[in-house]
């Protein structure tokens, strides 16, 4: 993990429009049971955002929060500026579909409100945390087959060393309640199964869905 930490990388990773900085994780909203309606909702939400509104998170501190900790694979294009400089996860149409659906998925989940899910006396901080916190993709287009394998690769690459103990280690650093969500995408090489196996690997409970991206449809608006 020390490479990492450095920002040093493999040459064969340094591409046109590749960013070798790490995007932080963040907190971009609260989430709070409205004893009114009756439904959970958003408080403070900055899921749209820029990094203006949004707080990152130093893993230096212990964290006394009560969170809800969406895990998500790998920052993307509209996670950098053109400079390569870090702005924040899901900062395109990833945020805006979760900002979009995300509380009617909770409002219908029977699993999220169940007696080992959200706590209706708690507020939560919502916190977008990539598994790897590099630009896996390198800063190409998705829409082609061959790029999103290319970014499974790189995501694998730096996943096997060093970042499935660094995600273990940062959700450790939240130190009250946290609700612990997987919504890493599948793509070619199945890389939620790799998030889960090391969230059961080190008991700690989650639950799971499709990616946010995928939310446009109706199908996979589902956490369980």
């Amino acid at each position: 993990m020390d490479n990492f930490l450095n920002n040093t990388l493999p040459n064969n990773l340094h591409v046109l429009n590749y960013s070798d900085q790490i995007c932080p994780d963040q907190f971009v909203a609260e989430f709070i049971y409205n004893t009114v309606t009756r439904l959970w909702e958003f408080q403070n939400n900055n899921i749209c955002s820029t990094t203006n509104n949004r707080s990152s998170i130093d893993y230096s501190k212990i964290l006394n929060n009560d969170t809800i900790l969406i895990i998500l694979e790998s920052p993307h294009i509209s996670e950098y500026n053109p400079a390569g400089i870090p702005i924040g996860p899901a900062m395109g149409n990833t945020g805006q579909l979760f900002d979009k659906h995300f509380e009617n998925i909770v409002n219908k989940s029977i699993n999220l409100k169940s007696n080992t899910g959200l706590n209706q006396k708690l507020t939560y901080d919502i916190v977008f945390l990539n598994a790897v916190q590099y630009q896996a993709s390198q800063g190409k287009h998705l829409t082609n087959c061959a790029n999103k394998k290319n970014r499974d690769k790189n995501w694998l690459y730096f996943w096997n060393n060093g970042f499935s103990n660094d995600l273990f280690n940062r959700i450790q650093s939240f130190a009250k309640k946290k609700i612990i969500i997987n919504l890493c995408t599948k793509g070619p090489g199945n890389l939620t199964n790799f998030v889960s196996i090391e969230l059961k690997a080190n008991n700690l409970p989650f639950f799971h869905g499709p990616h946010p991206a995928s939310w446009f449809n109706m199908k996979n608006r589902h956490i369980n």
